[in-house]
């Protein structure tokens, strides 16, 4: 599951990336982020999107760890934020489409053990 969600994720944002163009914090306000970092689309987040969709899919094994997992998307997503290169949208899409995939694979799995 933890696979499932990480695979379907990925895909997800790259469709979310091509009906949302969000520049980066530094491209609209002109500064120097604390990270380089390119001036393409940030939205949405791929550090956040990783570990969320990670943190997701552990979630169906293991609440506990998947809790510190959640702790840990919160504190990287901040920390781009106040890097400069994301907009909170950009965190909380990729939380979004990390809970989207897990909804759908946790649909697909559950129907899969009623055929």
């Amino acid at each position: 599951m933890i696979f499932a969600n990480l695979a379907l994720s990925y895909p997800l944002s790259i469709l979310a990336r091509a009906l949302y163009d969000n520049p980066r914090p530094f491209v609209v306000e002109n500064f120097t982020p604390l990270i380089q970092h390119l001036s393409d689309n940030g939205f949405p987040s791929d550090h956040t999107l990783l570990l969320a969709s990670l943190a997701a899919g552990v979630g169906f094994f293991n609440k506990k760890t998947a809790s510190f997992l959640w702790l840990i998307v919160i504190l990287v997503g901040v920390s781009r934020v106040f890097s400069g290169v994301h907009h909170y949208a950009d965190i909380l899409g990729s939380i979004v489409i990390a809970l989207i995939a897990k909804w759908i694979v946790h649909f697909v799995l559950e129907r899969k053990k009623k055929v």
